[in-house]
């Protein structure tokens, strides 16, 4: 962690004659195929606002630990964070409302969803910029199962993201960071996991995972870019500008990007024998059914007051 102490030791932004450096961090390693798009972003940030703004990468896990990196971004130790709402969600309960949206990114900035997100996480002293990254979640495993019920008892990495979902399945959920999967699986600590389709095969996942229950949820997913609040703020209205403008492009493009890859991923499990499970379409209703309304139900105790206005900008 030699890193991590570097970056509390200055913790300030720095800048360099009129160019202002912001360090930024992702929960997942550089090299995980997820992350691809976070580089895109911070390449077109440095070309995009370039004399004005520059974005250093300064690590992932490995530098700041996952559950860690919202209090980085919030104290500034660091300035922008790849996250995920379900990270710091106890703290922000509008957080666990990012993976149950029913509309494309852009759809989001229309319906006023996005302000609200800004909004939201002004409260917690970040500024949200948008989403970086799609792919619906998978139940994947190592033996097959017939219906919903056959997942009861069964121990599954789990992640406060579904983590509600799984008990109103009975499945017993194992918490396991991502970069510990592929052991806990080779040892039989647990039967599977929930991820998107990319990721599993290049991690080695797939030598114990041979099948996915072919029914999607969450796909919106729930990674977003945030800001340090101080940070943004001391940001010439101009630069702002064009952070917004060009994230909002980025969200395109990205879309499109993982939707390409995941037609080539969903081949290549095909071709390593990877199996589908389909429920019959009552189960299947059942099971997705579930996914969202144990998180609406959460979000109604928790926020009741501002549930409504989520379901309505989220296209729920």
């Amino acid at each position: 962690m030699v890193l991590f102490v570097s970056l509390l030791i200055s913790p300030h932004v720095v800048c360099a004659a009129d160019q202002t450096t912001l360090k930024a961090s992702c929960f997942l390693p550089k090299n995980h195929p997820v992350a691809v798009k976070v580089f895109a972003w911070i390449d077109m940030m440095n070309e995009g606002l370039k004399g004005d703004v520059a974005i250093k990468y300064v690590g992932g896990p490995e530098v700041v630990p996952v559950f860690e990196q919202i209090e980085a971004v919030k104290k500034g130790i660091t300035h922008v964070s790849f996250t995920a709402g379900a990270h710091y969600a106890t703290q922000l309960p509008a957080a666990n409302s990012l993976h149950l949206s029913r509309l494309t990114a852009w759809g989001e900035r229309e319906s006023g969803y996005y302000d609200l997100m800004v909004e939201e996480h002004e409260k917690l002293g970040v500024r949200y910029l948008g989403r970086w990254y799609y792919g619906p979640f998978y139940v994947w495993l190592k033996e097959p199962v017939k219906t919903p019920d056959d997942l009861k008892g069964k121990r599954l990495r789990t992640h406060p993201l579904y983590d509600r979902f799984y008990k109103s399945l009975g499945i017993a959920g194992v918490t396991i960071q991502p970069t510990e999967v592929y052991t806990s699986l080779e040892r039989g600590v647990v039967d599977g996991t929930s991820w998107p389709i990319q990721g599993p095969r290049e991690q080695g996942w797939t030598r114990s995972l041979k099948y996915i229950i072919n029914h999607p949820f969450y796909g919106s997913n729930n990674t977003v870019i945030v800001m340090n609040l101080d940070a943004w703020n001391k940001l010439p209205d101009d630069v702002k500008s064009k952070i917004e403008t060009m994230t909002a492009s980025f969200e395109r493009e990205m879309v499109a990007y993982y939707q390409e890859q995941i037609k080539k991923e969903w081949g290549l499990l095909n071709k390593d024998g990877i199996e589908t499970i389909t429920f019959s379409e009552s189960d299947a209703k059942r099971f997705l059914d579930l996914a969202y309304d144990v998180e609406w139900a959460q979000l109604e105790k928790t926020i009741p007051e501002l549930t409504p206005k989520l379901r309505q900008t989220s296209g729920n």
